[in-house]
């Protein structure tokens, strides 16, 4: 009976052990320009896509800001700082760069797609779990 619950023990301490050395360790939020840089280019891909390459089934500028805030608020950033009042202005920037890239339609469509996917997600989804 002692054997038994020695092994036990030693076991739930090993799985304790191994749980604790897979933890993450808590990093600092990248600084207020990456942030806004990372969001407005997934407001800006998903808006050219819904605007430019047929994709109807993305959600309204509304709903993709919302999703962004939420992402944001998940990863820990601190969406009341000031330069989160420019991202809607800072991702139409980016919108109409990509405009006026010479690179072909097909060509941006693909690298949106790709780019914008997990954001899509989790807007239609109203999840920002398809984020991580």
């Amino acid at each position: 009976m002692i054997k038994v619950l020695r092994t036990s023990v030693l076991g739930a301490a090993a799985l304790l052990f191994l749980a604790g050395c897979q933890q993450t360790a808590h990093k600092p939020p990248p600084p207020l320009q990456t942030q806004l840089d990372q969001l407005s280019t997934m407001l800006a891909g998903s808006h050219f896509l819904r605007q430019n390459c047929n994709r109807t089934d993305i959600p309204d500028d509304v709903k993709l800001q919302r999703t962004a805030m939420r992402v944001a608020e998940h990863r820990g950033w601190d969406t009341k700082a000031a330069g989160y009042q420019q991202l809607p202005a800072l991702a139409q920037a980016r919108y109409l760069a990509v405009l006026e890239d010479r690179q072909l339609l097909t060509d941006k469509c693909a690298v949106m797609n790709n780019r914008t996917a997990n954001f899509i997600a989790a807007a239609k989804s109203d999840q920002e779990d398809y984020m991580e």
